[in-house]
């Protein structure tokens, strides 16, 4: 049975026996971020996938994923005959969409019709930890008494409540997911900080909870595969943090400067902004963990930042800066710098095809180190807090594959570690620094950094680097990139 303070679905005798249905085919109610992402995953899994949209536009987004679009408009007054038949052949329900001051559009438009629907095996509704309200900071899990704040909790807490109701008097399995700050590929810090509208608000003792989008996804598989009583499920990460530090870890990643601390009495903040730090709560994922037996890909914001570094400073991200006479010029990766020398365009073409590769084997070493850095994969090397940097990643990674005779086909020379440890060095200094002059006669290669001495106090400083540095840049990357692929496929996708 439910613990007491949880909303009962599905919680007659009869719900015990969860009817089984062969067919895979979801229906999903308002094709947002967090329910398109789903959907390429179940797509994916051979699934038969239905969207609605309340726009042409909207349809053709979702028929560009390969799932079949369908016009919905919770104000309109008739659903169509597509959806009509798209519920009737539903096997399982996601509902994303979300509520109005008039209550649930899905439950206001189709209720009838999906109670009709027999062979809806499962229901999902996607709502948020807003719910819960302020608990001055306390830890919250599902059984902890809600207190929204802002009127679009109390509308979302009124739907949870009223699909409960809909699950309990239809005997179809129905299960309520809160989400915690949603972030993915295309929507993150990294993106901010990029664009420039990341700013660090300290609000001292202020967390939020987060979720990568992927572990939305993952969840909610899961919980489709494995019909437990719990009907509630927080879905976040392990560790609620403070919004300042996220953003301060982003920025290392970028290689950017910190912003600065604004505090939160100093900060002009936007009404609905406002109402975010109003409501400070440490929520609880050890259901989610321990009913559905998952674990999350990205247990915190670091290994979910990590993951996205590549989407973020991919090809176009790496343009760096050449100086050559006074004159500057900005490049593109693959095309050189705009009216460089002629004799140097050579060099940047394929400048910036290593710093490209060199971008995709980062994402694929931060992918791998995700899957190692388990204590279920290796106890004694298990860091739950580990450095997070290219030369500490690649460390793992080898000291892992040494540690696992099993994987001898798959072992690295110590010497290739050393040599990307070393060429990290020049990756690094490419991206931050700026490109003095090219020598070719000399066959070298000035690269001018700053250095922060003091507050407010910079130095500048010279590195001299040999042209076959930047060529071996190339090689290893891409020989990375090829070894790397390889232990993924055949060993970590094994466990």
């Amino acid at each position: 049975m439910d613990r007491v303070g949880e909303i009962a679905v599905g919680s007659k005798e009869e719900s015990n026996q969860v009817t089984e249905t062969t067919d895979k085919n979801l229906l999903i109610f308002g094709m947002g971020y967090s329910a398109s992402h789903f959907a390429r995953r179940m797509l994916a899994k051979g699934w038969s996938v239905t969207g609605t949209s309340r726009s042409e536009a909207g349809c053709a987004a979702v028929a560009a994923l390969g799932a079949t679009p369908c016009h919905f408009d919770g104000n309109e007054a008739a659903i169509s005959d597509d959806l009509k038949s798209a519920i009737a052949n539903a096997s399982h329900i996601l509902v994303s969409a979300g509520p109005n001051e008039q209550g649930d559009p899905v439950l206001g438009r189709c209720g009838d019709v999906l109670k009709k629907a027999d062979q809806i095996g499962w229901i999902g509704y996607l709502s948020t930890v807003g719910v819960y309200g302020d608990h001055d900071g306390a830890w919250v899990d599902e059984t902890s008494e809600c207190r929204p704040v802002t009127k679009r909790n109390v509308w979302r807490l009124e739907a949870e409540k009223t699909w409960a109701e809909f699950g309990d008097e239809t005997n179809k399995r129905t299960q309520v997911f809160r989400l915690g700050g949603i972030y993915g590929p295309g929507s993150n810090t990294l993106e901010k900080l990029k664009a420039g509208k990341s700013r660090r608000i300290n609000k001292p003792g202020q967390v939020f909870s987060r979720i990568h989008i992927e572990d939305i996804a993952a969840t909610i598989e899961a919980a489709i595969e494995r019909p437990c009583e719990h009907t509630i499920f927080n879905v976040v990460d392990n560790e609620p943090a403070p919004p300042q530090d996220v953003i301060a870890y982003g920025a290392e990643l970028l290689g950017m400067d910190i912003p600065p601390l604004i505090h939160i009495d100093d900060a002009d903040l936007t009404p609905m902004a406002r109402s975010f730090y109003g409501q400070n709560k440490h929520v609880s994922n050890a259901r989610l963990r321990q009913d559905l037996g998952l674990t999350l890909t990205y247990p915190t914001y670091r290994e979910g930042l990590r993951a996205l570094v590549g989407s973020v400073k991919g090809p176009e991200a790496m343009a760096t800066r050449y100086r050559l006479e006074g004159r500057s010029f900005n490049f593109s990766p693959f095309g050189g710098p705009i009216d460089a020398p002629e004799e140097n365009k050579l060099f940047f073409q394929n400048l910036g095809l290593a710093v490209a590769a060199w971008a995709r084997m980062e994402h694929t070493l931060t992918i791998l180190t995700l899957h190692i850095n388990k204590e279920a994969s290796s106890k004694e090397l298990y860091d739950k807090n580990p450095v997070l940097v290219f030369k500490k990643l690649a460390e793992l990674l080898e000291t892992w594959l040494n540690k696992h005779p099993e994987y001898e086909d798959f072992q690295l020379d110590h010497n290739f570690f050393e040599k990307l440890r070393e060429l990290s060095d020049v990756r690094n200094d490419i991206i931050h620094g700026s490109i003095e002059s090219i020598n070719h006669d000399d066959h070298i290669v000035v690269v001018s950094r700053i250095k922060r001495k003091g507050k407010d106090v910079w130095e500048p400083y010279k590195i001299t680097y040999s042209l076959k540095a930047f060529e071996s840049l190339l090689e290893l990357a891409d020989l990375a990139n090829k070894q790397f692929n390889v232990i993924f496929e055949n060993v970590l996708k094994e466990k």
